[in-house]
């Protein structure tokens, strides 16, 4: 935006789409995969190790800073929907590594947490991280003037058969 790269929602669109084939595909939806199985296996070694990876890969501070804030967000909230179960051990683990900053708490490893504690299947939650980064970036578009809504609804209309096609092949 303060370059005057990206000036009109096709342009918007292109950026979503290149940053979920080049980011958010292999680096995001990879990472949480990985995070899924090792939460099903009960290895937290391993979710912590790819947490820690995850994290490293963030280059920008303030891209790491923002996964961090989002990934413990996510795991309060998780927490105090299920304080009173006793079978979440896992995430209860997790998060006394998280507080002891044996590990940074990402979002995507909080999301896959999340998403195995809660029962949602490895499509869905794949497809709301790749829908919440989508609608977020065309929600500044707009905010920045660069949009109307009634773009922003058309991007998110044009990127769902890219998203689905993807989700079918990870």
């Amino acid at each position: 935006f303060n370059e005057n790269k990206i000036k009109n929602w096709d342009q918007v669109l292109n950026f979503i789409q290149e940053q979920i084939e080049f980011q958010l595909v292999p680096c995001d939806c990879t990472s949480l995969s990985i995070a899924i199985k090792g939460i099903k296996n009960n290895d937290l070694k391993k979710v912590i190790e790819v947490d820690e990876k995850y994290y490293s890969m963030k280059l920008s501070q303030e891209i790491r800073n923002s996964s961090v804030r989002s990934g413990k967000q996510i795991l309060n909230t998780l927490i105090h929907m299920i304080e009173s179960k006793i079978e979440s051990n896992f995430v209860f683990e997790f998060n006394k590594k998280v507080k002891l900053k044996e590990t940074p708490c990402t979002y995507p490893i909080a999301l896959a947490i999340s998403a195995v504690c809660l029962g949602i299947p490895e499509e869905s939650i794949k497809r709301m991280l790749l829908y919440s980064y989508s609608s977020s970036v065309v929600s500044a578009a707009i905010r920045l003037g660069l949009i109307q809504h009634i773009d922003g609804q058309k991007i998110l209309t044009l990127l769902s058969p890219t998203i689905n096609k993807i989700i079918s092949v990870t």
